[in-house]
């Protein structure tokens, strides 16, 4: 079984402090040398010898003694081999597991990219994707929308220009244009039907909104957890809500039957998830009261 970066670097101190004899102290040099290693990720030497009670230049004379290094050089070496293991988390949440700032972050990120040990970054919104999972239009709310309301048509029914319009509520030029980069990575099938464009989403597609919710899943989560996160996302709800109604009677009116009772399905999904919200913020304010 291979050993991931921070996994082996354990590994590695671990056996190192087990074999180590011949020590005046064995016993103290070995158990503060462990208490060193369970820290070393995110704990100055100074804030572990107030929180195990042994001096700091007794740490320090252990760490050295059984591992043959500093602590500070140490906790370098644990903190790249973490960063190098979970180099697709967020810079924040780096920076939150290693106690370093987020430009400490990038310099370590920019240190292991020099040495090779990982590929290189794809940033967005403060988050570090590896290369291969990097995927186009990232950075394009729009695109991400458009190809979410294409996907929610299960019988694989196409949208024309008009009706994408009232399901985003954006314009048509900017519809367009966003819709011609998503036909050249193959995102999106065109169709003309008389004067009219119809676009469908593509397996390409299906599979680029898979990645795209592995991606963000942290980030939903993380959405949850104050009131003014949660009313963000009561206030999303009935924004798409009110699109989708506009886009229901549109379709009713144009003939488009099938497509409206799946939209309705969606309106339906969108107010269940808003009352839940809801009963989310008005506990979380009670809990304030």
């Amino acid at each position: 079984m291979l050993t991931t970066p921070f996994n082996a670097f354990q590994a590695k101190y671990s056996a190192m402090r087990a074999k180590r004899t011949g020590s005046r102290e064995p016993l103290t040099a070995n158990k503060n040398a462990q208490a060193a290693l369970d820290a070393v990720l995110n704990t100055p030497l100074s804030q572990l010898a107030k929180r195990t009670g042994v001096e700091r230049r007794l740490l320090g004379w252990s760490v050295k003694r059984v591992f043959g290094k500093s602590y500070l050089a140490l906790q370098r070496e644990a903190r790249l081999a973490f960063i190098e293991q979970h180099q697709g988390m967020a810079d924040a949440e780096l920076a939150k597991a290693t106690g370093l700032s987020k430009n400490a972050v990038s310099k370590y990120i920019a240190f292991l990219k020099r040495e090779g040990r990982i590929s290189g970054t794809h940033r967005q919104a403060g988050r570090s994707y590896l290369a291969r999972d990097a995927l186009p239009f990232q950075r394009q709310p729009l695109a991400h929308e458009i190809l979410l309301t294409l996907a929610w048509i299960k019988n694989g029914a196409s949208f024309n220009t008009q009706e994408l319009v009232l399901a985003t509520g954006k314009y048509k030029e900017s519809i367009l244009r966003t819709l011609k980069g998503l036909r050249e990575r193959g995102l999106v099938y065109t169709a003309k039907q008389g004067n009219s464009l119809f676009f469908r989403i593509t397996p390409e597609g299906h599979q680029w909104l898979r990645k795209m919710a592995q991606l963000t899943a942290v980030r939903e989560k993380r959405a949850l957890r104050g009131e003014k996160d949660l009313s963000r996302m009561i206030r999303k709800k009935r924004t798409d809500k009110e699109r989708l109604i506009s886009l229901q009677i549109f379709l009713a009116q144009h003939g488009e039957s099938a497509k409206a009772e799946e939209v309705k399905t969606i309106i339906e999904r969108l107010n269940a998830e808003e009352a839940k919200y809801k009963r989310e913020l008005f506990l979380m304010q009670q809990r304030k009261a």
